[in-house]
C-alpha cells in the first residue's frame, strides 16, 4: 500500500498532472492502513510539498499530512475521512442533465432493464472507474457511469461491494440491453461488445474533448470505493460520460433547451442507429406542417415567411430520410431562433410558432 501511493503520486506529480486535495487525501489514507515507515513517509510527504503548486493543499491540511507522515501520528491519521475540501468542480451540463448513484444491486437491475431499455436512436455513453487493489469479486471494477440523452440521465452504479455473482449479473444485464454501447477505450472490464470512439491508443480523453468542451481530470486516481462519493468524484464521473456525446456528434451542446441544441446545426453523429418514424409520428409531422403555416398569414415580414416555407419543405422531406429524428431537432432549432427575433406585433404568429415547436417535441418523445 506505501508503494503504491508513493508510486502514483510520484508518478503523476514528477509529469507535472494536477491532482485534487482529495485524490491526496485518499492516496494517503489508502497508503497509511497499516502505519507508514520512516523513510517512505517523508519522502511522501516532500513529494507533496515540493508539488503544493499542482495540488494547492491549504496549509493544515498539509501540516496534519505531516502529522502522518512524518511524525506517524496514527490519531491524525484516523481523522482524514472526515477531511472536508471545497467543491471546485462546476459543468453547467449538470444544471440541467440529471444523475442518480445507487449501490443497490436490485435497484441497478431494475434501471437497467427498464429505463436504459427503452428502445432510441442514441447510444448509451458508458465509462468506468476502478480500484486501487483487487475487490472481493475478483475485479477492480469500482463504478460503471451510464449517460442516457433521451433521459438526461447519468446513472452511476458503485459496484464496488457487489459479490462475484452479482458482479456477473449486472455484466450480464449489460449485455441484455437492446442498444449500441460506446465507451472511449475497449473497456473490457464491462464484459460487453461496445463501440470505441477513441480514435488513437494513446490519446487521452481529455485531449480528444479538449476543442469541444474542456474537463479537469483532477479526480482519476482518487478512491471509487469510498463510503460516499465526494460532490467533485460525482461531477467527474458524469462528465467523462457526458462528453462521450460531444465527441460522438462532433460540437458543444446547449442542454438548457429541449432537445439540447448543438453549436453546429448540421451533425453527423459517429455512432446513431436511426429508428424508422412511426405511423403516427409521419402523420402528426404533416399536421405540423399545415397547422405551421398558418402563421404566415399573421405576419408579413418576408424573411420570417421564408424561413418558415424553408421550415416547412424540410419537414415534408424529414420523415423520409434516415436520419429523420435529427432534421427535425434541426428545423425545430431554427423555429427557436425565429421566435427570438419575432416582433411582438406578430403575436398570433408567435402563438403559432410556439405549437408548432411544441408539436415536434411531442414527436421527438414519443
Amino acid at each position: 500500500r506505501q508503494g503504491f501511493a508513493i508510486g502514483i503520486l510520484r508518478n503523476k506529480l514528477e509529469r507535472g498532472v494536477e491532482l485534487s486535495p482529495g485524490v491526496i487525501r485518499d492516496l494517503v489514507y489508502f497508503g497509511g492502513k497499516f502505519g507508514f515507515s520512516r523513510g517512505v513517509g517523508l519522502d511522501l510527504f516532500e513529494l507533496i510539498r515540493d508539488n503544493n503548486d499542482l495540488i494547492e493543499l491549504d496549509p493544515e491540511f498539509l501540516r496534519k499530512l505531516e502529522r502522518v507522515l512524518v511524525r506517524r501520528s496514527i490519531v491524525v491519521y484516523r481523522t482524514l475521512p472526515f477531511e472536508q475540501f471545497p467543491s471546485e468542480y462546476s459543468y453547467d451540463e449538470l444544471d440541467h442533465i440529471n444523475h442518480h448513484t445507487t449501490s443497490n444491486f436490485g435497484e441497478m437491475v431494475n434501471i437497467m432493464q427498464n429505463q436504459l431499455g427503452v428502445a432510441s436512436s442514441w447510444p448509451l455513453y458508458v465509462d468506468t472507474e476502478g480500484s486501487y487493489s483487487q475487490l472481493v469479486n475478483g475485479s477492480r471494477l469500482a463504478l460503471i457511469t451510464v449517460f442516457d440523452v433521451d433521459l438526461r440521465m447519468v446513472y452511476l452504479f458503485r459496484v464496488h461491494n457487489m459479490s462475484y455473482d452479482q458482479m456477473q449479473s449486472i455484466r450480464r444485464e449489460i449485455v441484455a440491453i437492446d442498444r449500441r454501447i460506446v465507451t472511449f477505450g475497449p473497456e473490457e472490464s464491462i464484459g460487453c461488445i461496445t463501440s470505441n470512439i477513441q480514435r488513437h491508443p494513446r490519446l487521452s480523453l481529455q485531449a480528444a474533448v479538449d476543442r469541444l468542451r474542456p474537463i479537469s481530470k483532477t479526480e482519476t486516481m482518487s478512491n471509487w470505493c469510498a463510503p460516499q462519493l465526494r460532490d467533485d468524484q460525482i461531477q467527474y464521473a458524469a462528465m467523462d460520460a457526458i462528453v462521450l456525446h460531444n465527441l460522438n456528434i462532433g460540437t458543444r451542446l446547449d442542454w438548457s433547451f429541449s432537445p439540447p441544441r448543438p453549436r453546429h446545426r448540421d451533425i453527423s453523429p459517429i455512432f446513431f442507429d436511426p429508428t424508422p418514424p412511426t405511423v403516427t409520428q409521419i402523420h402528426k409531422v404533416a399536421d405540423i406542417r399545415w397547422e405551421m403555416m398558418e402563421a404566415v398569414d399573421w405576419t408579413w415580414d418576408v424573411n420570417i415567411v421564408n424561413i418558415l416555407e424553408a421550415t416547412n419543405k424540410q419537414l415534408g422531406l424529414a420523415t423520409g430520410e434516415k436520419n429523420w429524428e435529427i432534421e427535425v431537432t434541426k428545423q425545430l432549432h431554427i423555429l427557436e431562433d425565429v421566435i427570438d427575433e419575432m416582433d411582438n406585433q406578430w403575436k398570433k404568429s408567435r402563438e403559432r410558432i410556439v405549437r408548432t415547436i411544441e408539436g415536434l417535441r411531442d414527436v421527438l418523445q414519443q
